[in-house]
Order: structure tokens, then sequence, then C-alpha cells
């Protein structure tokens, strides 16, 4: 494409820049906006074509697990608190129970039981919420809680790391489209290197050693061609003897 055809596409391509740049707050960065402000006004092209866009390009942050990764933190928080709060209540029950089994002991109203019973039972100093029977079914809740968040977290885990893995590739094929189109449209502003002066001369010693070689095989048809036309004119001349001769004998 011409540089007057490409050059056309410069405010296009500032503005579709610009779009993305925004759409995914990096408005802000020093080659977005650098890039942004010469393909719009046009001039300093060549200093921003010998960077390639697609080393320079920012790199988007994935946004869609957000609010995901909130959840998870939560529940991990929660898991956690939760793992120890078992144990505190437990505890805390047998606390209950063994001041309630030293104040049911002092009393002396009845035989003395064994202190496992007595927690089961309360025999009415300790209260029904701290028996042993209550204090396993509440433990056993607690522990079913714990094992739900943990279920909980184990999917939201996955499911944040599909989300990221999706928003990532889908953010990397977008920048690649970008960086493409701008290396794209600046390639023909780009100051001449060695690598590219390079580069170039051995496509020329390319092209010209295939003309060479379509050269010599046009040569050697013409030939061909020459010797057979040489063969028909032989053939003719003795033709047109052998009717001569003929003429005569007539």
């Amino acid at each position: 494409m011409p540089r007057s055809k490409k050059s056309d596409l410069l405010p296009e391509l500032a503005n579709s820049l610009e779009q993305w740049a925004i759409r995914y707050s990096l408005n802000a960065d020093p080659y977005v906006v650098g890039l942004t402000q010469a393909m719009r006004s046009k001039k300093k092209i060549a200093f921003w074509a010998d960077t390639r866009a697609v080393d320079m390009l920012p790199f988007p942050e994935a946004i869609s697990g957000v609010a995901t990764k909130k959840r998870l933190d939560g529940f991990l928080a929660f898991r956690n608190i939760m793992v120890f709060v078992p144990i505190a209540f437990t505890w805390a029950a047998i606390s209950q129970a063994t001041t309630a089994f030293a104040e049911y002991a002092k009393r002396g109203e009845s035989k003395v039981v064994n202190f496992f019973d007595f927690w089961e039972n309360g025999y009415g100093v300790l209260s029904p919420f701290w028996t042993l029977s209550n204090v396993a079914r509440i433990d056993f809740l607690l522990l079913a809680v714990i094992i739900l968040v943990s279920i909980g977290i184990s999917y939201s885990e996955r499911r944040l790391i599909t989300l990221e893995g999706t928003e990532k590739s889908r953010l990397d094929t977008e920048r690649l489209q970008i960086a493409i189109n701008i290396d794209e449209v600046l390639s023909d502003y780009r100051y001449p290197s060695v690598q590219l002066v390079n580069r170039q001369l051995a496509q020329s010693i390319i092209n010209l050693n295939e003309t060479a070689r379509s050269l010599r095989a046009a040569a050697k048809e013409q030939e061909s061609f020459n010797r057979k036309s040489a063969n028909y004119k032989e053939l003719l001349s003795e033709i047109a003897g052998i009717k001569a001769l003929i003429s005569r004998i007539r």
C-alpha cells in the first residue's frame, strides 16, 4: 500500500487505539499517549515506527473474575475462622461441664456419678445446651458447614481459573490484533536499517535468480523452436525439389 494511502489510516488507527486503551484504563500509558498523538498529527511517525507495537503496547488486566475473586477471599477468610469454632465451642462446653460437675459434687445431694454421665444428663445443674449429646450435635453441624464452604471454595477456584484463562486469551488476541494493525501501517515509515537493507537485498537476489532461470528456460525453448524451424525449412526444400523433378519427368 502506498504511503499516502496508509497515512489516511493513521487517524482511524489512533481512534481505535484510544478506544481500546480507555476500555481497559490504559489511556494514561506513555506509549499509547505518544503514539496516538503522533498518528493524529502525522508527525514523528518514523520515530514511532521504529518501535514494535507488539512489544510496547501495555497488557490489559482481566476484570471478569474480580467479583468471583472477592467472594473467594471472603469464603477463605470465613473457612479459616470456622475451622477453630468447633474446637473453641467444645472446650467451652468442657469448661461448663467441669464447673457444673464440681458444684454438683459439693452439694452431695446424691451419689457421685461418672463425669461423662453427668455431662450427658446434667442432673439439673448443667444447662441442656451444654450437655454432651447437644455439644456433639452442634460440632457436627459446624463441621458440615466447614465442609460445604470448602467445597464452595474449590468450585470457585476452578471457576476463577477458567474465567481468568478465557479472559486473558481474549485480551491477548485483541491486543495482538491492534498491535499488528499498527505495525502494518507504520512499516513504510521505518528508517532503513542494516537488517532491512540486507533482507531487501536478499529478496532482490532471489528475484533475480528466478528471473535468470526463467530467461534460460525461455532461451532453451527458443533454441529448440529454431532447430525445429530449420528442419521444417529443409523438409520443405526437399519437397519442393521432388515436385520440380516430377514436373520435368512429365
